[in-house]
């Protein structure tokens, strides 16, 4: 026998629901941090790219290194193993530039949704933004 659904009382704000639960009611979000966070999730994505890129180069380098540590290989194939190692290492010179500059990127959006956040959490509208800093000739290291 099913015991009968209890009804939700429609008088009560939705809020009290939510804490009636355990749940934080959910405020809705501007359309900075909306594009901040959707700028975050694809920089994270581009670096599982050129992570997923860089493991392959790896993993290729790791063979060109084997060929030229075998006894077995002749000058021939050691050469062109190393004319490949020296290849792979500039293709990987080329995708460590691309990843600071989009790691850069991420962290940026990410301090930008922690500032929009924080400011929506304290309502305070006077939250110094780290960008500021920047601009006013301070470069930002960290």
């Amino acid at each position: 026998m099913k015991t009968p659904m209890k009804r939700l009382n429609r008088s009560l704000p939705a809020t009290s629901l939510c804490t009636k639960w355990g749940m934080a009611p959910q405020h809705p979000l501007g359309k900075h941090i909306h594009r901040h966070i959707s700028a975050a999730r694809a920089f994270h994505t581009d670096l599982i790219a050129e992570t997923q890129r860089r493991l392959r180069l790896l993993t290729n380098l790791t063979r060109h290194l084997n060929t030229l540590r075998s006894r077995d290989s002749t000058l021939t194939e050691r050469l062109s193993a190393a004319d490949s190692s020296r290849q792979e290492l500039k293709t990987l010179d080329q995708l460590r530039q691309s990843s600071v500059s989009t790691h850069r990127d991420l962290r940026n959006a990410v301090r930008r949704i922690h500032h929009h956040l924080n400011k929506l959490i304290t309502g305070k509208a006077n939250v110094p933004d780290r960008r500021s800093r920047t601009a006013a000739g301070t470069a930002d290291v960290g």
